[in-house]
This record gives structure tokens, C-alpha cells and sequence, in this order.
């Protein structure tokens, strides 16, 4: 959660990253141009929340400023049902894991500005392979 500040009291807000899988089976790998027309059609989805794809194509919903932690989880929560129904018919969902379905353990680092970051436990600094 992050805080924001217009000058009278303060309003909070969410960023949440999802990973875009097949429905079937999270292990398999989504094809980079099936992936790409999957978020063509989430781009066309109307929604609150500000709308952002990471570079490995996982999808990020960020809330608008809200007055209390429930305003913002109700309005990301519409917002995450229309993005799921979506993908639906495309046989793709989300998923909330900290790391790709099928790969190594991952293991959280906590970054300068407080927030964690996940990667494979084989890639953490000075590990060669991993379990």
C-alpha cells in the first residue's frame, strides 16, 4: 500500500501484479503473441484502476487515491473480476504467485523503499543452481 498527499488528509492506495497463465494449467507458458493479444483485449476493458503490463508480461492494476483501505479494495476488486472475465473465454486467468508456475522456489527480498521483490531461489546473489 502506498500513501498519497493533495494537501488535506492523506488517501491510500494499492498496486497489485497478477501473472497471466493458462486456465488449464498455470506450468504451461503463455506464447508471446497469444499473451500479446490477450492484453489487447484486457486494454479494451473498462476499468478504475490504472492499467500497466511488466516487461514479462505480467499485468499490474493500480488503484486511484482512496479515502479508506476498503474503498480501494472494493474498487481494485471490480476491477480484477472484469479483468478475470476477460481473459475467461481466452482460457488464460491470474494468479498472485511470487514466482512463474513450474519453476524453482522463490524466495522475498525486501528492496530500500520497503516493498518485496520475488525471484527463482537459484538466482540470488552468489547461489549457483539452487534445489
Amino acid at each position: 500500500m502506498y500513501l498519497f498527499q493533495d494537501g488535506s488528509a492523506p488517501h491510500g492506495g494499492v498496486e497489485l501484479e497478477w501473472l497471466v497463465h493458462e486456465l488449464r494449467d498455470p506450468r504451461l507458458p503463455v506464447r508471446p503473441p497469444r499473451l500479446a493479444a490477450a492484453l489487447d483485449t484486457v486494454r479494451a476493458v473498462p476499468l478504475v484502476s490504472a492499467l500497466t503490463f511488466e516487461p514479462g508480461g505480467q499485468l499490474e492494476l493500480s488503484s486511484r487515491p482512496a479515502g479508506s483501505l476498503m474503498e480501494c479494495l472494493d474498487s481494485l476488486a471490480a476491477d480484477l473480476r472484469a479483468v478475470r472475465a476477460a481473459l475467461g473465454p481466452l482460457g488464460l486467468t491470474l494468479s498472485g504467485y511470487g514466482w512463474t508456475p513450474g519453476t524453482r522456489r522463490a524466495t522475498g527480498s525486501c528492496t530500500s523503499r520497503g516493498t518485496t521483490r520475488w525471484r527463482p531461489r537459484s538466482a540470488g546473489p552468489g547461489r549457483r543452481g539452487g534445489r
